[in-house]
């Protein structure tokens, strides 16, 4: 019987053990509820807010520009007759590369030339009075003015019929008809002399010829331009990187027809904040990472800011030139552009990490007492770890550095750490 009394105690004390629990040192049990948020406060560290220094960094990129990017454009009309170069090939500054046909223009422009030295001789004979040896020379000059305007005739009816037949273009007729224009002017301004070395000169006749001396004159520089216009050189020391056109293709004013770009020389587009444009110098070294490149590192510098915003982004222009002695950068790759320069001294710096951004602004918690407070801050450098806070915050506040991303304004906080 009192064998079975103890087993019967024995057990009764092991069923009440759990429940009862076992007692910590303190006096409480060994699982105690947890402590509310509301008693204590979520757990942050803080640091001092304290003045120092900060270095201008700028990471930015763009895309990668030849130095001179030249595209030449046809200013006349007619067929293209000779390309001298081919895509991807080196030019250099005044090497001709393209030509339009020209044989009709140069016709034209002879033809306007020597109605202008009619027409000048005509103003001479007149002002010098007219000897002998001087009229058989009149003479010989309308001879030779109205063979010159027959021919023109002539050519005009042949290359009236062939337009009609379809042979050749509009420009090479409108070429005739100019050629004939002329000749006609010349043989005029022949007869004319001649009638005035007969006749003698009046003073009105002389004002005529001098006024035909400046038409010839004016017909004569813009043959000569169009004439000019026919042939295309580059305009800088190069290479082709496109060509528009194929020989024998139609070209009309207008019409783009070659590329021309450097590749020694690069530069690199970038946008800078009001804060950078005020801080940058011309002439600042910079490292460029070329994206085709990955963890190679190209030189360059800046080598203009643009004074004042771009009123549509707010944003400050500025080029980078990008050495490339070696060709191994091309026009159209994106490139990343970092450094770093100036600075500020005795100012405001925090952690980069400490700031919240919501929306368009940033703000930052600091404890005050066991609670948290927001404030509204406004930057100014910022580099990797760090940011010139401008204004929202004063020296000796506690600043909340860590457990703040899901704080709000006025959460009860308990520090658990302090950093210096």
């Amino acid at each position: 019987m009192k064998k079975a009394t103890l087993i019967f105690i024995t057990l009764i004390a092991i069923l009440i053990l759990p429940i009862t629990g076992c007692k910590a040192p303190n006096g409480k049990t060994g699982n105690p509820e947890p402590e509310t948020v509301e008693k204590n406060g979520l757990p942050v560290k803080v640091q001092a807010v304290s003045k120092g220094s900060i270095s201008l960094q700028i990471a930015t990129s763009g895309i990668l520009e030849g130095w001179d990017d030249i595209t030449l454009t046809a200013e006349v009309g007619g067929t293209l007759e000779k390309i001298h170069i081919d895509e991807g090939l080196p030019v250099k500054k005044g090497e001709l590369i393209l030509e339009i046909e020209h044989a009709s223009l140069k016709y034209q422009l002879a033809s306007a030339e020597a109605g202008l030295i009619s027409a000048e001789q005509t103003l001479k004979t007149i002002e010098n009075g007219v000897r002998p040896e001087k009229m058989a020379q009149i003479n010989a000059q309308l001879e030779s003015a109205k063979i010159n305007f027959k021919n023109a005739e002539a050519n005009f009816a042949r290359m009236q019929e062939l337009f009609d037949e379809g042979v050749i273009s509009k420009a090479e007729l409108d070429g005739a008809e100019s050629q004939l224009a002329g000749a006609k002017a010349g043989y005029e301004t022949a007869l004319k002399s001649k009638e005035l070395a007969d006749i003698g000169a009046r003073e009105e006749d002389r004002e005529s010829v001098k006024a035909a001396v400046e038409n010839a004159k004016a017909q004569r520089d813009l043959l000569r331009n169009q004439y000019n216009k026919a042939f295309f050189h580059s305009p800088i020391d190069g290479t082709v990187a496109f060509i528009y056109v194929e020989k024998n293709e139609m070209v009309s004013p207008g019409m783009p027809l070659i590329n021309v770009v450097t590749l020694d020389k690069l530069k690199l587009p970038i946008s800078l904040n009001a804060v950078e444009a005020a801080d940058i110098k011309v002439g600042s070294k910079v490292e460029i990472l070329p994206e085709s490149f990955a963890g190679e590192i190209f030189t360059g510098s800046i080598t203009k800011v643009d004074v004042k915003a771009d009123i549509r982004t707010g944003t400050f222009g500025a080029e980078i030139a990008v050495t490339n002695t070696d060709g191994r950068l091309m026009p159209g790759m994106t490139a990343s552009a970092k450094f770093q320069f100036g600075g500020r001294n005795n100012i405001i710096v925090i952690p980069l990490d400490a700031i919240v951004n919501r929306g368009l602004s940033k703000f930052v918690f600091v404890a005050d007492g066991n609670r948290a407070s927001i404030r509204e801050v406004f930057t100014g450098i910022i580099d990797e770890n760090k940011a010139e806070i401008i204004s929202g915050l004063k020296v000796g506040q506690s600043l909340i550095i860590e457990g703040h991303k899901n704080l709000k304004d006025g959460d009860t906080v308990a520090v658990i750490g302090e950093e210096n």
